[in-house]
């Protein structure tokens, strides 16, 4: 059940979700963490299942400018040990990883979604990785594979 808009920033203990999901041949893996409002402890919400979120201190991104449409990407702050990060740390996964960033409060059970894309890049800065996440609208802007048909093309 969605968190009513007017009471979120009233009740204070705010959390955000990150769900990362990574399809290949080899499957689908989930990663799950709950950001730096969770405290210690793990969190568990029901979305379509029983998820469980582990704590993990995330920097928050700026969702203000991303709900107001005038963001196609977001960066955040993780341990450079993080699987997401040691995923993408030589060279971007060849398999896309899907990102949904959900919150909600430490007193409510429902979630809202707030912000889904995918992971654009992950740069190294010491002991930390920033994540550039680029949402599914930009994803859909950019170009793709195109044929090139000559006189000789069957398609031609």
């Amino acid at each position: 059940m969605p968190i009513p808009l007017e009471t979120q920033e009233d009740t204070g203990g705010k959390i955000e979700l990150f769900r990362f999901v990574v399809t290949n041949e080899a499957g689908t893996t989930e990663y799950r963490y709950a950001g730096s409002g969770a405290g210690p402890s793990t969190v568990t919400r029901t979305i379509g299942t029983s998820l469980a979120f582990t704590p993990a201190s995330f920097s928050s991104p700026d969702l203000q400018t991303v709900r107001a449409g005038q963001e196609d990407e977001i960066e955040f702050d993780v341990p450079y040990d993080n699987p997401i990060a040691t995923l993408n740390i030589n060279l971007l996964h060849p398999a896309p990883i899907a990102l949904t960033i959900y919150h909600t409060h430490l007193d409510h059970t429902g979630v809202d979604v707030v912000w889904t894309g995918t992971v654009a890049a992950v740069d190294l800065k010491g002991l930390t990785a920033t994540v550039r996440c680029e949402s599914w609208m930009a994803r859909l802007r950019k170009r793709g594979l195109q044929f090139e048909c000559g006189v000789s093309c069957q398609y031609a």
